[in-house]
């Protein structure tokens, strides 16, 4: 992993190198070749075909410029208010950070800092501002994207982690909802249907515990129909408490197409699913 991070961290823009990160991740991680029709496989094209450039999903890559897509076509109520974008070091040691707020760089993934107390590790936060999540990943989307440090309000306005519930699209109609526990901690996964029938496998995480029908299913199955109109696969995440319902990002390529099922088989009924 190290020496990976240190040789592709030294390369800079190359679609060649891009397509074969792609596929040697994708062969490492599902010991096959790439097939027509299954989910992962999908995803996988999106990295060769070189559709993760398309100007539309590097903007909604974008932790900060996502807000401006999803305000003007869902309603900025759907968007998690921000206190400030951070764009440079100094910006970082001289900002007073709120009492209760999330801090998360606007170019990259898996990394948040919950305050709670004010209390703000900054040179942790520093160091993000220099993340690059395209030369590690090889993620064409977030080749260009200029580095932020985001700091907003908590989603659900409780200082404290929230389950997200991802609704895989499909040519703009919502086909099945991931949710995510415990991101921080013990991360597990449950699926379900748009009906919220509970599906018999996971993907990647293990299998979580049933949550409630969120009194706003509906709500957020439009809400992410009218987000994913421009895309042929996107997973538009939400948070919610069954009244409040926000967007918290727009992902173009799940898992990097890297995730495996819980049976692996089920990647083939999943993928019936969601592309019919």
């Amino acid at each position: 992993m190290g020496i990976r991070r240190w040789t592709l961290g030294r390369i800079g823009f190359c679609p060649a190198v891009d397509r074969a990160y792609a596929l040697c991740y994708f062969l490492y991680r599902h010991h096959r070749w790439p097939r027509a029709y299954l989910f992962n496989d999908r995803l996988f094209r999106m990295r060769w075909n070189g559709d993760l450039l398309d100007p539309l999903r590097q903007k909604v890559t974008d932790k900060y410029l996502v807000k401006e897509y999803v305000s003007a076509r869902a309603g900025a109520q759907y968007t998690v208010p921000t206190f400030a974008i951070l764009r440079t070091e100094i910006e970082i040691y001289e900002y007073t950070f709120p009492e209760q707020c999330v801090v998360k760089p606007s170019h990259a993934t898996a990394v948040a800092l919950l305050v709670k107390d004010g209390t703000v590790d900054r040179a942790l936060v520093k160091r993000w501002l220099h993340l690059d999540h395209y030369r590690v990943n090889r993620e064409q989307n977030y080749a260009f994207l200029t580095p932020g440090i985001i700091v907003e309000e908590y989603a659900l306005g409780i200082p404290a982690a929230a389950d997200d519930f991802k609704v895989h699209c499909f040519q703009g109609v919502p086909k099945a909802i991931q949710v995510d526990q415990d991101r921080f901690g013990d991360h597990r996964r449950i699926m379900y249907d748009t009906e919220w029938n509970a599906l018999p496998y996971g993907i990647h995480d293990p299998i979580g515990v049933p949550v409630p029908r969120p009194a706003n299913l509906g709500e957020m199955l439009r809400v992410a129909g009218i987000l994913s109109q421009e895309f042929d696969f996107v997973r538009v995440d939400f948070y919610t408490d069954g009244t409040i319902l926000k967007v918290g990002e727009i992902t173009n390529c799940h898992g990097g197409a890297g995730q495996r099922f819980i049976p692996r088989k089920a990647e083939a009924d999943f993928s019936r699913l969601l592309f019919g």
